[in-house]
C-alpha cells in the first residue's frame, strides 16, 4: 500500500512538474506584437526615387556564415538595394547570431527587428528539437519610415503556450515619397500548425479584407515573405487547402517568385508598380529574390 501511494504521489508531482514547464515556456514564448527599431540613422530621407530595388531573403537553419557573407558583401548587388527583407533570422544558429552580423554590416540603413518564434525550447519537429530558439524577421532600409508595427497572424493555435510552431506574424512600415504617395513595404512569415482549409482561409482573409482593402487605395504594396502556401501559377500536385486560389490575387497584382525555388515563397506587388527587372540568386538553400521595381 506505501509502494502505491508512493507511485501516486510520484505521478503527481511529475504531472505538477510537467504543467508548470509547459507553463513557463508558455511565458516566455513571444507572442506579443513588439516591433523593435534597432536603429533609425536617416531620420529624415524621404523616398525621393520613382525606381526601387528591393532584395528579399530567406534565411534557414543551414545557413552558413561564410556563404552568406559572400552572397552579401556582393556590392554591385547591395549598394543600390533601397529596402533588404529577411525572414527567419536566428540569434543562435549554431552560435552565429544571424541578427547582429545583418545589423553590422547594413550599420547605415534603419533596420527593425521582431520575433517569430523565442522559447528556450522546441519540441517540434521531433527530429530538429531546438534549444533557446529566438529567431524572427527583419527588415533594413535606406529611407526613414513614417510608422511601423507588427502584428500576428491568424493561427490555429493558442500562441500563449505553442510548443509546436513560430508565431505566425509580418511588420508592416509606411514610408511617404517626395510627392507624399505611400508606400507600405510588408514582411511576411507565416508559419501556421496545419495545413487546412479553414488555417488557409482565416489568413488569406485577414491579409485581403483586414490589411490590404484597408490601406489607401492608391498606395504603392510590397508583400514579401514565406507565405507558407504554393503561389498562384506554380504547378502543384499539392491538395487545394495548401496553395493560394489563382483569383485571390487583387486584380492587377503580379507575384515574383523563382519558379525553380521555394513554391511558397514569393513578393507580391500593387498594380501601380512595374517590374522592370528580377533576379533568384544561388548560393544558398533558400534563393534571394532581387527586384528592379518602378512606380508609376
Amino acid at each position: 500500500m506505501k509502494f502505491l501511494k508512493f507511485i501516486g504521489w510520484t505521478l503527481l508531482i511529475l504531472i505538477v512538474l510537467i504543467v508548470i514547464f509547459i507553463v513557463t515556456i508558455g511565458i516566455l514564448s513571444s507572442s506579443d506584437d513588439t516591433l523593435e527599431i534597432i536603429t533609425e540613422k536617416n531620420n529624415n530621407l524621404r523616398l525621393d526615387k520613382t525606381e526601387l530595388h528591393f532584395l528579399s531573403f530567406p534565411l534557414s537553419p543551414d545557413t552558413n556564415q561564410n556563404d552568406l557573407s559572400s552572397l552579401l558583401s556582393d556590392a554591385d548587388r547591395i549598394n543600390h538595394t533601397d529596402f533588404i527583407l529577411f525572414q527567419n533570422v536566428d540569434e543562435n544558429n549554431n552560435g552565429f547570431d544571424e541578427k547582429v552580423f545583418l545589423n553590422n554590416l547594413f550599420d547605415s540603413y534603419n533596420s527593425w527587428f521582431s520575433y517569430t518564434k523565442k522559447t528556450l525550447i522546441s519540441l517540434f519537429p521531433l527530429d530538429n528539437i531546438r534549444f533557446n530558439l529566438y529567431s524572427g524577421s527583419m527588415t533594413f532600409s535606406k529611407y526613414a519610415a513614417e510608422s511601423s508595427v507588427k502584428r500576428l497572424l491568424p493561427s490555429v493555435v493558442n500562441q500563449t503556450f505553442s510548443l509546436t510552431t513560430s508565431n505566425p506574424s509580418l511588420q508592416i512600415l509606411e514610408f511617404n515619397t517626395e510627392n507624399n504617395s505611400e508606400l507600405f513595404i510588408i514582411n511576411l512569415e507565416n508559419i501556421p500548425i496545419n495545413k487546412t482549409a479553414t488555417a488557409r482561409e482565416d489568413f488569406l482573409d485577414y491579409l485581403k479584407e483586414d490589411l490590404i482593402n484597408k490601406l489607401p487605395e492608391d498606395a504603392y504594396v510590397i508583400i514579401s515573405g514565406n507565405w507558407f502556401y504554393t503561389l498562384p501559377g506554380i504547378l502543384t500536385e499539392k491538395p487545394d487547402t495548401e496553395k493560394i486560389p489563382l483569383d485571390w490575387t487583387p486584380s492587377g497584382w503580379q507575384w515574383v517568385y523563382d519558379i525553380n525555388g521555394n513554391d511558397t515563397y514569393g513578393i507580391l506587388i500593387s498594380d501601380n508598380m512595374t517590374i522592370q527587372a528580377m533576379k533568384a540568386f544561388d548560393g544558398l538553400t533558400t534563393k534571394p529574390l532581387s527586384v528592379v521595381l518602378s512606380l508609376k
